[in-house]
């Protein structure tokens, strides 16, 4: 018998704990395969249909999106000057990283294991150890995007004008159209 404050080694913890289930001991009995090996062909067939099936964007959208979410929120609520910033560049080349993926997203349809690529990827970008992020940041887009902040504020700014502009101009109109209606309405008479 083990000493007390030795560790349970792993596959009898995992032993116990599916001895618990009476779905597993029927399943052993029935196939003759030891439980635990049939619970980690299930997590392994589980694993492979959500990297490779259905389930892979679904993955790759909630890895690459929720916890750096929350991640950020707690940055913010933190008031952690350095962990702001580093989720800030994750949200930039995030973004980037999503609008060229929107427009190449028919190619890379025909991409064999896409989807772990960019789980991988993504996990890249976002794992404090790497700052994939920074270094796509510093190395990529910092010197692409820089020379057009101008003219893309302008063009913001432009464009905000003209929305601003054509929804004074439809409210008017709106206006206009209703204040000549008021008093010609039909009044329905009682039987």
């Amino acid at each position: 018998m083990a000493a007390q404050n030795e560790p349970i080694p792993f596959k009898d913890q995992v032993t116990a704990l599916l001895d618990k289930i009476p779905v597993m001991e029927t399943l052993q009995d029935k196939t003759g395969v030891d439980k635990f090996f049939l619970a980690i062909a299930g997590i392994l067939l589980l694993l492979l249909f959500i990297l490779f099936g259905f389930g892979a964007g679904v993955l790759a959208m909630l890895i690459g999106f929720l916890y750096p979410a929350f991640s950020s929120f707690k940055a913010l609520e933190d008031e952690c000057a350095l962990r702001q910033r580093f989720w800030l560049v994750y949200w930039v080349v995030y973004s980037c990283f999503c609008t060229v993926e929107c427009f190449l997203e028919p190619l890379l349809y025909f991409v064999p294991f896409y989807y772990p690529i960019k789980l991988g990827f993504l996990i890249w970008l976002f794992y404090p150890q790497t700052k994939g992020a920074e270094t796509i940041y510093n190395s990529v887009l910092k010197d692409l995007i820089k020379p057009y902040v101008e003219a893309i504020d302008g063009g913001l700014e432009h464009a905000s004008k003209s929305a601003k502009d054509a929804m004074n101009s439809a409210s008017a109109a709106v206006a206009a159209q209703a204040s000549g209606m008021v008093g010609k309405e039909q009044v329905k008479k009682d039987d």
